[in-house]
């Protein structure tokens, strides 16, 4: 199991690499707010 988090303009991406690993690989999606003291660092 691999948990990790993307921004969503970046989810695209981090799909297909996933796809490429494992293309029956079941894949969830869940809006996350606060991630790091409450903001993405970039």
């Amino acid at each position: 199991m691999l948990n990790c988090s993307v921004l969503r303009r970046d989810f695209d991406h981090a799909e297909e690499v996933i796809r490429k690993a494992d293309s029956e690989a079941f894949i969830t999606a869940e809006e996350v707010r606060a991630v790091h003291r409450g903001f993405w660092r970039l």
